[in-house]
């Protein structure tokens, strides 16, 4: 039997159990179809249909989610490799948890793509990588981290620690002006 066969029978079958168990209306409009002769106002096949578009749905949410968790891990262990790999080296050399992060940010999709990198690296045992960068700022960062990254990969500094990425923010990031609006609050 050829791959696409069986692949063509998981998704069936995933969207089966949705429509089935997840949805549960589909159960009632087949014995409303089967059982009775009366008219109701919504046709059973409406409510087939309806129930049948849901399952789709959520079949394919659970394989994106899937597929978004797998980059989300291959791009966190490539940032914690990167920042492991450098602890030995000479200062100039080594990369933070920002460093790393700023260096593979063409990576992350989504600001949520980042915070949960984030998270995850904090949970790790490595340092937040905004840490330093929201407690001097006043968080400024807050819904714009992934634009931080990417202009500061697509910037001619070479970041690989915090103190690059302050200096970035500072002179060259777009919205340097709301990083230097919150460090003026933070320093009061």
């Amino acid at each position: 039997m050829t791959e696409w066969l069986i692949e063509i029978g998981y998704f069936l079958r995933s969207i089966l159990l949705r429509w089935i168990n997840a949805v549960g209306g589909a159960a009632i409009a087949f014995m409303q179809i089967w059982y009775t002769g009366k008219t109701s106002p919504v046709s059973p096949w409406e409510i087939l249909a309806t129930c049948f578009i849901l399952a789709s749905f959520l079949a394919w949410r659970d394989e994106y989610r899937k597929v978004i968790t797998k980059n989300r891990r291959a791009t966190l262990y490539k940032i914690r490799d990167l920042i492991q790999t450098t602890t030995t080296k000479q200062l100039p050399e080594r990369f933070d948890s920002l460093g790393a992060l700023v260096k593979y940010s063409d990576e992350l999709n989504t600001e949520r793509d980042v915070n949960w990198i984030c998270d995850a690296l904090k949970l790790g045992g490595h340092e937040h990588p905004f840490q330093i960068l929201d407690k001097v700022s006043n968080k400024a960062f807050l819904g714009r981290r992934l634009q931080f990254l990417q202009e500061a990969r697509g910037s001619k500094l070479d970041i690989k620690r915090a103190s690059s990425a302050i200096s970035f923010a500072l002179k060259t990031w777009s919205q340097k002006e709301r990083y230097i609006k919150g460090h003026r609050e933070y320093i009061g």
